[in-house]
């Protein structure tokens, strides 16, 4: 049974998509902690930090990421029949590929680089489910980088087994299960008390390089943490000494 169908019964609603799978429930939830303070290994806390000059820097590397074009390129043998249709690439693609260090490999002697212009792949970024766009996709995907250091993307497969849905899981109901022999064996998401097992083969996993743990990523967030910290305390301060018509609390005598 595969985990679409699972999560309606679990969460007793669903989303129905034109792929004929279901949604997950675990996408929205009723209830979720919170604190005022951004903290450490807190997911919870790092994406409700999502205010004030956090919500302005996020949201502009967001929506910079989801405005970018995706390319699909193919590298063959020259003069060999691609599966896909293709074309050629003009000079100045070619040569900013080419100063790409990640990518001479792909232009040695003999291989020939052509930009893909039909592909399933392509298809399911332009529309990753009947509810979200293209746009939405990168740039929320961005956001929960931005905010934790971390972006999961689930894949929902269609009868063929192949990827025919995207939804974003927030990343601050996963848990990474690590594996001595797998190195992870797979996901657990979860929302209020129910608990749901993602297969590492249905999940991409984006991460920002985190130095202190294999498994999570680090957000840039988190590299401001303390002074975030200290922004949020004035402002409840603040707000509370507003509230009480800017008397302190106390007795002077």
């Amino acid at each position: 049974m595969g985990w679409f169908n699972r999560v309606k019964g679990l969460a007793g609603r669903g989303l129905k998509g034109r792929t004929g799978i279901s949604a997950p429930g675990l996408l929205t939830s009723a209830w979720e902690d919170g604190r005022e303070a951004v903290r450490p290994g807190s997911f919870i806390s790092q994406v409700e930090a999502n205010k004030h000059w956090v919500y302005v820097c996020a949201q502009k590397n967001a929506a910079a990421v989801a405005a970018s074009r995706l390319r699909l390129y193919a590298a063959g043998e020259r003069g060999s029949r691609k599966l896909v249709k293709t074309r050629p690439l003009d000079i100045s693609r070619k040569d900013y590929l080419a100063a790409n260090p990640g990518l001479k490999g792909f232009f040695r002697s003999g291989l020939e680089i052509e930009e893909v212009e039909e592909h399933p792949f392509l298809d399911l970024m332009k529309k990753a489910n009947p509810f979200t766009s293209r746009f939405t996709l990168l740039e929320t995907t961005e956001l929960f980088l931005e905010l934790t250091g971390n972006a999961y993307w689930y894949m929902a497969r269609n009868r063929l087994g192949l990827p025919a849905e995207v939804w974003v899981v927030p990343s601050q109901r996963v848990t990474v299960n690590g594996s001595k022999t797998e190195f992870i064996s797979g996901y657990t998401c979860r929302t209020g008390a129910e608990e749901v097992f993602l297969a590492p083969e249905d999940m991409v996993h984006f991460k920002f390089p985190n130095p202190a743990n294999a498994y999570y990523g680090r957000s840039p967030l988190m590299a401001v943490a303390e002074t975030y910290n200290i922004f949020e305390n004035m402002q409840v301060f603040e707000n509370a000494l507003f509230s009480n018509m800017a008397r302190p609390e106390g007795v002077l005598t």
